[in-house]
């Protein structure tokens, strides 16, 4: 990504970081996410990011009910 790229109003727009945000969903609806950084995903990449986040919310309680959350894969018909 550019950095210093000039915005309308002069002002350079200056680039800090990125992360990718994981949200899950329990089954009555309530959400709640996890969050990986670019240090982190430069060093493992998105996809391991994304399959570690599975694995260690898979089966894990949701902090509001306490309802199992269990991820849903897509068979390879839905993809």
């Amino acid at each position: 990504m550019k950095s210093g790229k000039k915005l309308t109003n002069g002002k350079p727009l200056e680039f800090l970081d990125y992360s990718l945000k994981i949200i899950f969903k329990c089954p009555k609806g309530h959400l709640f996410a996890e969050e990986y950084y670019s240090n982190q995903i430069m060093k493992h990449g998105i996809d391991n990011c994304l399959k570690e986040s599975i694995n260690i919310n898979e089966k894990k309680f949701c902090p509001e009910c306490d309802e199992v959350l269990e991820i849903r894969k897509r068979s390879k018909e839905e993809s």
